[in-house]
């Protein structure tokens, strides 16, 4: 069950190079989620599971800017990191 509006976006690639692996886990602000907040719990699996897909879509969906910090911006920080060797 949803029980806030935080959510953690996760990012991996490799680079370019195919040299390094690259993750990062950034915390971001989902608030258009607070519509999920407070459901009742399903009774059932297949009510807990059309609850997680509705929450899922709704995620997949949001645009980029409906989250805090925009995904956009997170995306221009991503692909300005340089990893340079020594």
């Amino acid at each position: 069950m949803v029980n806030g509006t935080g959510v953690t976006l996760m990012y991996q690639g490799i680079t370019a190079d195919e040299k390094y692996f690259v993750s990062f886990l950034i915390p971001v602000n989902a608030p258009f989620l607070s519509e999920f907040i407070g459901v009742p719990l399903a009774a059932t699996s297949e009510e807990f599971d059309a609850y997680y897909q509705n929450v899922n879509e709704r995620i997949n969906t949001a645009a980029p800017d409906e989250f805090t910090p925009s995904l956009n911006a997170i995306d221009e920080l991503i692909s300005s990191i340089v990893i340079v060797e020594k």
